[in-house]
């Protein structure tokens, strides 16, 4: 290799070396901050539940049970904020409700109050309540959900009517401990689908719950009584469901 070549090789070397400085540096330097804030109504400036936020195109959460939300440790930089009423399967925007834009810095942004009309969504408000319920549990792979007795014999009060559907998918997520000795016969009965069940703990919803988020609402069973094959006359008052309790 002549000396020419030589030269001209180590120039293309330390042009080439130049170049990813210059590419890696403002990466290893890119500083992170957050975004916080909650979402209210603006008409009584009370929270807002459950709305879905996302932060520019990348980012997305949902607002919590007290109407705040949180973007943690993203790249600093201006974004477009924006809200929307969120699907209880989905954190993808349905209908835009506010939108603005916001600078993300690294020592954090003061939380703010996003006022937005909550009339304008179509969704059903979240509920939380314990209770001893009655009904059907359906097993399938992935697909596990409680279907509860019709009327007041299921435990679902008037007020969570919309519950009673039996086309309203509620997720069944036992408690570790709380059914396998009530089995009927063994472990490999679960591969039966359909079963009646008397427990106690919690229904919840609407979010994301279950396999993949599928599930609007979630059965939280912490105790079960009765657990059996369905027999006629299940959910009527006068049913003799003592058996396994």
């Amino acid at each position: 290799m002549t000396r020419a070549n030589e030269a001209a090789m180590t120039t293309m070397s330390f042009h080439i070396t130049l170049l990813a400085l210059a590419i890696s540096f403002p990466l290893a330097a890119q500083e992170r901050g957050s975004a916080r804030g909650m979402v209210v109504d603006a008409e009584s400036g009370k929270p807002v539940l459950r709305m879905g936020i996302s932060l520019g195109d990348e980012y997305h959460t949902r607002g919590d049970t007290l109407g705040r939300f949180a973007f943690d440790s993203v790249p600093t930089g201006r974004y477009r904020l924006r809200v929307y009423c969120a699907s209880p399967t989905s954190i993808e925007p349905e209908h835009l409700l506010w939108e603005g834009d916001l600078r993300v810095v690294a020592e954090g942004n003061r939380p703010r109050n996003l006022r937005v009309d909550a009339s304008a969504c179509d969704q059903r408000p979240f509920i939380d309540f314990e209770g001893e319920f009655r009904g059907f549990f359906e097993g399938a792979f992935e697909s596990s959900r409680f279907v509860p007795c019709p009327g007041p014999m299921g435990g679902i009060p008037p007020s969570r009517s919309a519950l009673r559907d039996t086309g309203t998918y509620i997720w069944a997520n036992f408690a570790p401990g709380s059914v396998p000795e009530l089995w009927p016969e063994g472990e490999e009965s679960r591969g039966i689908t359909r079963w009646y069940i008397r427990w106690r703990g919690t229904i919840r919803g609407p979010d994301r719950y279950g396999h993949l988020g599928s599930s609007p609402y979630e059965a939280q069973i912490d105790k079960v009584f009765v657990l059996r094959r369905p027999a006629a006359g299940d959910c009527k008052v006068d049913s003799a469901d003592s058996t396994g309790a």
